[in-house]
């Protein structure tokens, strides 16, 4: 149980650090997207071929 409360420490702690810069939390959110719209148009390509 100790484990568990040490990782909801730790998660609460760099949250609060994420929540306080948000240029992370833009690249954050800018991230997915960036490889969405890389990496889509290979994904339905493979699609047609199966």
């Amino acid at each position: 149980m100790k484990t568990l409360k040490d990782t909801w420490v730790l998660f609460v702690h760099y949250e609060k650090l994420l929540v306080r810069n948000p240029y992370w939390l833009l690249a954050a959110l800018f991230q997915p997207i960036c490889y969405l719209y890389l990496f889509a148009p290979l994904l339905d390509l493979s699609l047609i071929h199966i």
